[in-house]
């Protein structure tokens, strides 16, 4: 009767001082195994001497990790303690993520993946309000319907795009609301000859349109004045590709996207933050 009894006892114990292992490696703090991988939770603290100047033991990062991979939920935080950026790694490879400003408000917020942007992606202003509201294609090109807002929540910029294109018609608002012009573009090139301004009005008043004469549309900077004013702008080449589009301040984008051109196609795409270059996008387009 022993004999019977002693081989189940013994899996019996063997499965349970396995599980006894398997929680406590789970549960050890920045754990690597036998291959140098890292695995289970894992936590960055500052030395003191990181790029944000945190002081020494203040928490940057938080995640885990699956044989040397970033699994499920990482987060970044600043050295307030407030979070930072999210990251949810996905089973299909692409990375959604959230930005934050430094008091807690929601920067940005989309999904990436070795392509680019995917599906809708928004940022907003440093006061909380939608800033950009736009929807990119399985092949990261932005498709359907594109809107900025001012900070004040009003409406900047209406239109749809199509493969990373303006297509059709383009509103842009003044930040009082009122209309400021219609464009047309034609797989992404302006339409010179069809293009509406309107005098700045109060929203309440009587619309008066203003039809501007082709010689009158210069391709580049703000139609009518001829320069860049502090705000939302797009400007255009020589060919009449944009160039650069988001916002700007004393004639400098500080927030947008520039784009460079080879042989009339598009090459890469440089993503502006604050004044500074943070990455290039490279076009698809390019690649074929």
């Amino acid at each position: 009767m022993k004999g019977r009894y002693f081989i189940p006892f013994f899996f019996l114990m063997a499965f349970c001082t396995a599980n006894t292992l398997v929680y406590a490696q789970s549960d050890t703090l920045n754990a690597t195994d036998a291959q140098g991988w890292k695995q289970g939770k894992w936590i960055e603290n500052s030395d003191g001497d990181d790029a944000e100047g945190c002081s020494a033991g203040t928490k940057l990062e938080e995640g885990f990790y699956k044989d040397n991979r970033k699994l499920g939920v990482w987060r970044k935080f600043w050295c307030n303690g407030k979070l930072k950026n999210e990251l949810v790694y996905n089973a299909d490879k692409s990375i959604s993520s959230k930005d934050y400003y430094a008091d807690g408000k929601l920067k940005e917020e989309g999904t990436w993946n070795s392509i680019g942007w995917i599906g809708p992606y928004k940022t907003y202003h440093p006061n909380g309000k939608l800033y950009y509201e736009w929807v990119y294609d399985k092949e990261g090109k932005r498709t359907g319907k594109q809107r900025y807002y001012y900070e004040n929540g009003n409406l900047m910029f209406d239109g749809e795009w199509n493969g990373g294109k303006e297509a059709g018609v383009i509103k842009e608002y003044y930040e009082n609301g009122a209309l400021r012009s219609e464009k047309t573009f034609n797989d992404g090139k302006l339409d010179t000859t069809n293009v509406k301004m309107y005098a700045q009005k109060d929203v309440k008043a009587p619309e008066v349109k203003v039809e501007v004469k082709k010689e009158e549309v210069k391709p580049a900077l703000n139609p009518e004045l001829g320069t860049i004013k502090d705000g939302y702008n797009k400007t255009f080449n020589k060919e009449g590709k944009i160039d650069r589009e988001g916002e700007f301040k004393n004639a400098k984008l500080v927030d947008g996207k520039q784009y460079f051109y080879k042989d009339g196609k598009l090459e890469k795409t440089a993503i502006v933050r604050e004044g500074k270059v943070i990455r290039y996008e490279t076009s698809k387009e390019q690649k074929n």
